[in-house]
């Protein structure tokens, strides 16, 4: 159950880990003669594999904002699933992603799922 439950929420999480790729303005004016040309973008990686129980704070207190939120509800709604609840507090969630990012800042090597399984278990007694 668990396992399919990961196979289903992975792609979501990978997908929003992609950076999108710069787009062109509509009316862009040419460059100037002196200007120096900007860098190619570097490619962006068509598979990226995330061990969902190895992932380290660190790694997930580096990522964007906007990544991170996108992790922070994958790892609640993974430790739901492995709670085996069926429903969620929506209020609480600001306080779960509190809880795990403190943890995760107090223990960097500390993996992500075992900050969001502390937090989400202490959230669930209040």
């Amino acid at each position: 159950m668990i396992r399919s439950a990961a196979i289903l929420l992975l792609p979501g999480l990978l997908l929003a880990c992609v950076q999108p790729q710069p787009q062109p303005p509509a009316a862009a004016p040419p460059p100037a003669p002196a200007a120096a040309a900007a860098p190619a973008a570097a490619p962006v990686q068509a598979d990226r594999y995330v061990n969902i129980r190895r992932a380290t704070c660190a790694t997930y207190l580096g990522l964007s904002p906007d990544d991170r939120g996108v992790a922070t509800m994958f790892y609640i709604g993974y430790e739901a699933n492995r709670f085996r609840t069926g429903t969620i507090n929506v209020a609480l969630i600001p306080s779960i992603e509190g809880m795990a990012q403190d943890f995760c800042a107090a223990q960097p090597n500390r993996t992500v799922a075992s900050a969001f399984a502390e937090a989400f278990a202490e959230a669930r007694r209040w």
